[in-house]
């Protein structure tokens, strides 16, 4: 781009035609290791015209005379701002030509592999099994090919004490070979080497600390194996595999903390609750950075909590399948209040007044672009529609004249627009205020009794009384000698009371009336436990029923009812 523009700006500022103009091109290669006065190339120039050199010239320089470019400096291929290992350089003139020198900078083994730190720290308790492994931090290597490459690791000194080096995949293990005896040996030190593929190669080195633990205390394990195939649907978020390391101490040393061992492995993969998940979906896991994978490799660290922690490792191999879809989606309605499950047309509603907001979830992971909300059934008179947002949807109403009946059952159908498409249905009742012929509830909302110490479970003490036997009822007071039935809102003495206290009790209800009715009413109950000897059988004046001069006709105003132990006689008006 830069050759491009300083091409255009050199044609307008000397008025360069076609026949006076000349360009040419000239491929070279140096080593990196070349020393300063190193030709690089030999130009055939004009000496009758003038020369200048441009582009990276801080290791190079022209000497116009000669024709000759020559390194003022060794080169660095890996300083280099490229992937192409090259940079170029360009002779201009006057008269107007130019000369472009390509230089490709052929990489030499002169970086040893290097261990990201020169110490290493590790502990292994004495009663480890033979077999169990430590993983060790792994050395890298800037050059480029072979020369990059880490082709061999091995532990330099002569006795290498009761380990050997083990490399899975990603991992630098060091694996325990006979048992330990911190009697004897309570420290062991020794250095570790990298070679690279070069020729001759290079080295580089770490040393490794391995203090023996004189305690009996065990690490975490993943049980007899070492490695774990396990099947994913390939969705960030979904759940790929529950971690169930065990450890056989108690209280702290026992708490296991997972993470994933791998720097490239935790871009894509996270452990979130004991649970492997990951970050993206389809992770490009495989070692071509061109294709996608149909499995993954990731090792996982379970460490304890105790001091010094300890820790052991496990191989999981994720196998995607190319499809893969376990679970249908789930749709979630939100109405107001959130405490019904209906929605409620107002007489007064307008149009395009939301009645609910849907959202859809799969435990297979997220939502793909695909999926979809619809309404599938109940709305053939076109009262509501479903207005589709990028995270939700929303249910509204069109027209409420529209409406010719009390309740619609309006169903939704969800797809979780994977490949291998799952879909699920929900209803949602809809009811219309204005047909409605629910028009109020009347509840006793305040009741006094006396009850005798006496009662035995399950004896009647009092009722909640309303002109809608579709009420529900549910006693909010909580740790009392009671307990109520939630569909015809009898309040009895608690089977699991151990002996009724002669006390004071008032109660708190909760009525819920039936649709198209929202607003909750409170019921209060005062109870009055007395001795059985001074408490006789009349009625409380305070169970007087009062009748206003509005009350309406065929309005039920009382309910007397007879029971005989548990057993409820039918009442007689």
């Amino acid at each position: 781009m830069l050759f491009l523009i300083f091409l255009k700006l050199f044609g307008i500022l000397f008025r360069v035609t076609k026949s006076e103009f000349t360009e040419r091109q000239i491929n070279v290669q140096i080593a990196e290791d070349d020393s300063p006065g190193t030709i690089l190339v030999k130009l055939d120039l004009n000496p009758e015209w003038s020369y200048r050199l441009l582009g990276d010239t801080r290791n190079v320089q022209l000497n116009s005379v000669t024709g000759e470019i020559a390194l003022l400096s060794p080169i660095d291929r890996e300083s280099l701002n490229t992937s192409s290992s090259s940079f170029h350089l360009v002779i201009v003139s006057t008269p107007p030509s130019i000369i472009t020198v390509h230089v490709e900078v052929k990489d030499v083994n002169d970086n040893a592999p290097s261990f990201a730190l020169p110490f290493q720290n590790l502990s292994l308790v004495e009663t480890a099994p033979i077999g169990s492994s430590l993983p060790l931090l792994s050395a890298t290597d800037p050059d480029f090919g072979l020369n990059g490459t880490i082709t061999e690791y091995k532990i330099v000194n002569s006795n290498p004490g009761p380990f050997e080096l083990r490399r899975n995949e990603e991992l630098l293990l060091l694996e325990l070979t006979e048992p330990l005896d911190r009697e004897q040996t309570q420290l062991y030190i020794f250095n570790i080497s990298a070679k690279d593929g070069g020729d001759p190669p290079r080295f580089g080195y770490t040393t490794v600390f391995v203090d023996v633990l004189d305690a009996n205390d065990n690490a975490p394990s993943f049980g007899v194996a070492h490695e774990l195939n396990v099947t994913w649907n390939g969705r960030r978020n979904s759940t790929i595999l529950k971690l169930n390391a065990t450890d056989e101490d108690t209280g702290q040393n026992a708490h296991i903390t997972y993470s994933v061992l791998s720097s490239n492995s935790a871009k894509y993969f996270k452990i979130e609750d004991g649970l492997l998940k990951a970050k993206q979906d389809n992770p490009p896991c495989c070692r071509s950075p061109s294709s996608h994978c149909s499995e993954c490799v990731v090792a996982i660290e379970a460490k304890d909590d105790g001091s010094p922690p300890l820790a052991s490792s496990l191989v999981v191999r994720i196998h995607i399948p190319e499809h893969y879809n376990a679970h249908d989606p789930q749709i979630h309605i939100r109405v107001h209040p959130s405490e019904v499950d209906f929605a409620v047309v107002e007489k007064d509603a307008i149009s395009g007044k939301t009645l609910a907001v849907l959202t859809v979830t799969d435990e297979d992971g997220d939502i793909g672009d695909q999926s979809f909300v619809n309404i599938s059934s109940g709305n053939e008179s076109g009262l509501f529609e479903l207005v589709q947002q990028t995270q939700f949807a929303m249910f509204k109403l069109l027209d409420e004249k529209k409406a010719t009946k009390e309740m619609y059952e309006v169903e939704f159908e969800a797809s979780d627009g994977q490949r291998s498409e799952r879909k699920s249905r929900k209803t949602l009742k809809v009811f219309i205020e204005r047909l409605s012929t629910t028009r109020f509830v009347h509840v006793d909302r305040y009741q006094s009794v006396a009850i005798k110490q006496s009662l035995s479970p399950g004896s009647f003490v009092a009722q909640i009384r309303t002109n809608n036997s579709n009420c529900r009822f549910r006693l909010r007071t909580e740790n009392t000698p009671f307990e109520m039935d939630d569909i015809n809102g009898i309040i009895t003495i608690s089977d699991n009371k151990k002996d009724l206290e002669a006390n004071n009790y008032e109660l708190d209800v909760e009525v819920r009336p039936p649709p198209p009715l929202i607003d909750l009413i409170s019921a209060t109950v005062s109870i009055s436990v007395q001795p059985s000897n001074i408490l006789d059988n009349r009625v409380p004046n305070e169970n007087a029923i009062v009748i206003t001069d509005k009350t309406p006709l065929g309005m039920e105003f009382m309910k007397v009812s007879f029971y005989i132990k548990k057993y409820l006689v039918q009442p007689f008006h």
